[in-house]
């Protein structure tokens, strides 16, 4: 099951910063996450959110896929856009909307952006703390190096106990 949502990130806590947009996906069985960042929701943007939607199916490497988000209306049209693309790859799409006032039933969408968002800073803390002269504007633009692996287990060796 492949989840995804819009979520907010924002550098500065000021009225003059605005909050840029992200599409954040979660790949429930391999654990992958992808953040899109983007203008806005949809209009003009669809089509670019659509196919990074269907590459990261894709990558996944997937056949059969469930797509679950919520009901806001920008989502529903990347849903419908995002069935009938992959489809036409070959990739078989089952959709699944969350119940309208139920925002925990997408509960996995909502944790990937909390987790990405608390990654994004603190890689950001991180460069920030080697080099002076690295100018980042915002979260995201730590996290366009590819789908981060949010599995809790160890990529290498074994956790001691």
């Amino acid at each position: 099951m492949v989840f995804f949502d819009f979520g907010y990130l924002s550098r500065l806590e000021t009225e003059d910063d605005p909050k840029l947009i992200a599409l954040y996906i979660c790949d429930q069985h391999t654990k992958l996450a992808h953040v899109v960042p983007t203008p806005a929701k949809g209009g003009r943007y669809l089509k670019y959110l659509t196919t990074e939607l269907c590459r990261f199916v894709a990558y996944t490497q997937h056949t059969s896929v469930t797509l679950r988000t919520d009901n806001e209306p920008s989502t529903l049209s990347l849903l419908e856009c995002s069935r009938k693309s992959l489809s036409s790859l070959g990739i078989t799409c089952n959709v699944e909307v969350a119940p309208i006032g139920s925002h925990q039933s997408n509960g996995a969408a909502e944790k990937t952006v909390h987790v990405v968002r608390q990654l994004a800073n603190c890689f950001m803390q991180q460069l920030e703390s080697f080099s002076t002269s690295l100018q980042i504007v915002a979260p995201c633009d730590c996290l366009e190096l590819g789908p981060l692996c949010l599995d809790s287990k160890p990529i290498c060796g074994s956790r001691k106990s």
